[in-house]
Parts: C-alpha cells; structure tokens; sequence
C-alpha cells in the first residue's frame, strides 16, 4: 500500500478538494471509472458530495470524466501521522479550504480521524 495526498477538480465549475487516501498504486488510483461505487471519487464531506451529486445529475453519462485526478505527493513508506501532517501542508498550500472562497471545498484544515479529529458538521458556519 502507498499513502496519496490528492487533489480532485471539477472541470465544469472550478470547485476541488484535496484529501489523503490509501491504495495499491499511484496508477490503480488515477483510474477514473464510470461509477461512484467503482473507485475512489475523494472524501465523504458534505459540500463535496454535494458538488459531486450535482455533476452526476447534470452530467449523467459522462460526469466522471469532468473531474481531473491528481496526485500531489504519494508515500511508500509513511505513518498516518506523516500523511495527516502533509495533507494539512496541501490543504492550505492549495487553499483548498471552503473559507478561501475559490471553489475548495474542505471544510477541515487536515483529516477527518486520529488524535485531533472533529466533526466538521458541528462548526456553526457549515
């Protein structure tokens, strides 16, 4: 398994989210595939879902070929510790926060688990 700090953009609209996840390999994750269940389409977040929902809809046949997969950094060797610290270093290098109001669409600063995990949906803002 390799650690992937991420970012996905909405080709349509501008709007992006940048998270971590885990897979096989960096080719394996880059494939994008025609369902939502198929492969990893990035974080279960409120506003991204919600911008995804809305390109699936509107674009129903081709939707996934509208958001442009990127890898930023990838590990082969990394603690989740490491990755949560550079996926913070991405989320505010690629001000991929809502609160930056360009299209980002994070509502956290860094990830959604370990030591200093909060739960986004009780910040009265969002």
């Amino acid at each position: 398994m390799i650690g992937i700090i991420y970012k996905f953009t909405i080709l349509t609209n501008g709007r992006f989210y940048v998270g971590q996840h885990e897979a096989e390999t960096v080719e394996e994750f880059l494939v994008s595939k025609p369902s939502l269940s198929s492969c990893y389409w990035g974080s279960g977040s409120a506003i991204w879902g919600y911008v995804l929902n809305r390109l699936i809809k509107k674009f129903p046949k081709c939707w996934n070929k509208l958001i442009k997969r990127e890898v930023l950094f990838s590990f082969s060797s990394y603690s989740p510790k490491s990755l949560n610290k550079m996926e913070r270093f991405c989320i505010k290098n690629e001000k991929a926060h809502y609160s930056y109001k360009i299209g980002g669409c994070n509502f956290l600063w860094g990830e959604a688990r370990g030591d200093d995990w909060v739960n986004a949906m009780k910040f009265p803002e969002i």
